[in-house]
This record gives structure tokens, C-alpha cells and sequence, in this order.
């Protein structure tokens, strides 16, 4: 295999303006902020693989793309800290859990469900991975793709229209599975699923978990 090592990836601070009133341009400036710093590697099929260091997952950091949500009281009321959904009406929502292989930290392609919010969240102690994109990209490229780590005990709500890869996550056993839930629709993967891949760019990601 022949790599090429450039500088190490990084993850800043993300710091809003105040003017920011829209999510593309929210968007817009977590791309900048969190601008990666490509390690790359081309494979023998000519394929580079970039780097792409997952970031901590914080509210406001995650806004473009959806929600960041954890426990809360029994008695609490519905407001903001619960996941405000969005379904098309006449959708049937589906909740389940569903069992994912271990396909590693790589990323292929980028998805979209324009019609409804999906909520995704692990079962076991472990953190897991997720690629995102902002909603209003038509087809984002990977320079364009935000990595964050989900801690065990967190869920999160994608925004319709939110590019996204994974749940992913990494096990020394290539036979290893996980639980996740997943909230979406009964036809969301056969009627409302956009999927945009970086082959023409000859590139995939790779997920870096924070040090």
C-alpha cells in the first residue's frame, strides 16, 4: 500500500457569530470551524482515504444538523429538551432497534430522508460514530462532512434532509455487533432515501476518535 501522511487531523472550538440566523449558515461555519486536517492514504485501487477527526458532540456545535438529547425527569413537560419530530402526514412511524455489523470508522456515501427527523441512539456503554452534512447541500462533498463521537447515554435527532453516515463504530472482533434505535418511518428506506457517494471524488472517510 503507499500512503501519504500530511499534517494530523484536528478538531477546533466551535465559536458562533451572532449573526449566524440560518442553518446553512450555521453549517456553513462549522465546516469552516471544523475544517479538517486531511491524513491521507491512497489504496492500491487508487482510492484516498481521508482522515476526518470526530469532534465533541455539543448542542450547539450539532444545531445544523438536529438535536443532541439525554435523560431527563419523568415529570418534566414537553418543551425544548425533548426531540421536536417532524413526520409527513399519513406516515406511519416506526420504532426499532436495530442489530449493525462491525463495518469500522470508513464511509462511503452520505444519505438523506428529506421527509421525516430520524432519532438514532446506542444501547450499550460504548460511544459510537456518525458522519453528517447539512440539510441544505444539494450533494455535499467530503470536505463538507462533520465527524462527532456519541457518548453512551445520548441520543440524537437528525433534521430532515441531514446528510448522514453511520451509527459506525470499531471492535477488535470483526464479528461484533451492536444495538441502536432508531426512530424514522415504515417506507423510509424505499421511498425517502437519497444517497450521494464520493466515488467521483476517488475518495471515502475515515472517522478519527477524539485522543
Amino acid at each position: 500500500m503507499l500512503s501519504l501522511v500530511a499534517s494530523p487531523p484536528f478538531c477546533a472550538k466551535a465559536v458562533f457569530a451572532k449573526d449566524l440566523d440560518t442553518p446553512l449558515r450555521q453549517a456553513a461555519k462549522v465546516t469552516k470551524i471544523h475544517r479538517q486536517r486531511r491524513r491521507a492514504q491512497v489504496t492500491s485501487a487508487g482510492v484516498e482515504e481521508r482522515a476526518c477527526q470526530a469532534c465533541t458532540l455539543t448542542a450547539e456545535v450539532f444545531k445544523p444538523f438536529g438535536q443532541v438529547l439525554s435523560a431527563i425527569d419523568d415529570s418534566a413537560k414537553f418543551g425544548k429538551d425533548d426531540a421536536q419530530l417532524s413526520i409527513e402526514p399519513g406516515q406511519i412511524p416506526r420504532f426499532y432497534i436495530m442489530r449493525l455489523p462491525n463495518r469500522g470508522l470508513v464511509f462511503r456515501k452520505v444519505t438523506n430522508h428529506k421527509n421525516v427527523t430520524q432519532c438514532l441512539g446506542g444501547l450499550g456503554n460504548e460511544p459510537w460514530y456518525i458522519a453528517v452534512a447539512a440539510p441544505e447541500l444539494e450533494a455535499p462533498t467530503i470536505e463538507e462532512v462533520t465527524c462527532f463521537e456519541v457518548p453512551p447515554g445520548t441520543f440524537i435527532k437528525l433534521e430532515c434532509g441531514t446528510w448522514h453516515a453511520g451509527p459506525l463504530f470499531e471492535d477488535d472482533d470483526d464479528d461484533a455487533k451492536r444495538d441502536f434505535y432508531n426512530l424514522e418511518c415504515s417506507d423510509t428506506n424505499l421511498t425517502d432515501a437519497e444517497s450521494v457517494g464520493f466515488g467521483k471524488e476517488g475518495v471515502i472517510g475515515r472517522i478519527v476518535p477524539p485522543s
